[in-house]
């Protein structure tokens, strides 16, 4: 990987990028994955299966509740990013979500 210094944008700030995590053992990459970005300040949609959620509370101890207001779902991901507007958090089942349509800008 190649060295970002001097806060190099990795990506687009314009479009989002998706994180989607699911029930699978490496989550805990999901989430450096989504540190680092918010880190750099891109902008996140984020979306996290039932199995994520699971995972995440028995091997690293993190419990999760997509529906608590969205300041409280960063917390406990232990997110620090400054602008909350940064990140949108979906629900699973949401499928009127903007990330559900093939036409929805995104970088990826």
């Amino acid at each position: 990987m190649e060295n970002l210094t001097n806060h190099q944008q990795p990506y687009a700030q314009n479009k989002p990028l998706v994180i989607a995590i699911t029930g699978a053992s490496g989550v805990i990459y999901g989430l450096r994955l989504l540190q680092y970005l918010l880190a750099f300040g891109q902008k996140i949609e984020f979306v996290i299966s039932s199995a994520g959620i699971r995972v995440l509370q028995e091997e690293h101890d993190v419990h999760l509740n997509v529906n608590d207001e969205k300041i409280n779902v960063l917390k406990s991901l232990k997110l620090n990013c400054a602008d909350v507007n940064q990140i949108q958090i979906h629900k699973l089942n949401d499928y009127g979500a903007s990330i559900a349509s093939g036409s929805h800008p995104l970088t990826g």
